[in-house]
């Protein structure tokens, strides 16, 4: 169930909260702030495009995902819903790296450099480490994710319908055949670990985000 400001917007607006959903941070904590922008281009009902269609799918992925982190601990991120199952912690740090290498595989060079080691650190071995010291905090982990979306929503608002046409790598085609599947699978991507967070937080005692 969606939260009752939310609940109560047309769909117009909700596109207009989903854009513009970010995480802002200060010395001590990182929180989530929502603002709605009554001129953009989702408000004033225009048709959109193909990129603005891409970036909304985006930043679906992106609201839910956050929101599910906003008030979340270093030390609950470690929490796994089953023994099976990856903790959060892993599986936002395996999200950064997988933003990085994807955009990076159909556009070359469009993402800012993760820190040496960091791919390392989220691999399907380190997956079933519980040792929290071998992972990034949840303070450096979302500031490398806001750089890694800033980058790649830079990239896509350059690109015209043509540019996100263009096919992927041949290693990348199974999962990202075009240039514009492959942003289109960021939000995607995050929306397919976000299930496993809903549960854990229902879990660790907290009532239905969304």
């Amino acid at each position: 169930m969606l939260p009752v400001n939310l609940r109560e917007q047309s769909p117009k607006g909700f596109a207009a909260i989903a854009r513009t959903t970010f995480l802002i941070g200060n010395q001590s904590s990182v929180r989530r702030k929502t603002a709605i922008d009554h001129q953009s281009t989702y408000s004033r009902g225009i048709n959109m495009n193909a990129r603005e269609a891409v970036n909304l799918a985006m930043d679906s992925g992106q609201m839910i995902g956050l929101g599910y982190l906003d008030d979340m601990t270093d030390e609950e991120l470690m929490h796994r819903p089953h023994p099976d199952c990856n903790h959060i912690k892993w599986q936002l740090g395996h999200l950064i790296s997988s933003e990085h290498h994807i955009i990076n595989g159909v556009l070359p060079g469009t993402m800012p450099e993760l820190p040496e080691g960091f791919g390392e650190r989220y691999t399907p071995e380190t997956a079933k480490s519980d040792d929290a010291s071998a992972f990034d905090s949840k303070e450096e982990l979302l500031k490398l994710y806001n750089e890694q979306r800033a980058a790649a929503v830079a990239k896509l608002e350059s690109l015209t319908d043509e540019d996100l046409s263009q096919e992927g790598p041949e290693e990348m085609k199974a999962y990202a055949p075009t240039v514009g599947a492959a942003f289109d699978l960021l939000g995607g991507h995050w929306l397919m670990h976000a299930g496993q967070w809903a549960v854990i937080r229902r879990q660790l005692g907290r009532p239905p985000l969304f």
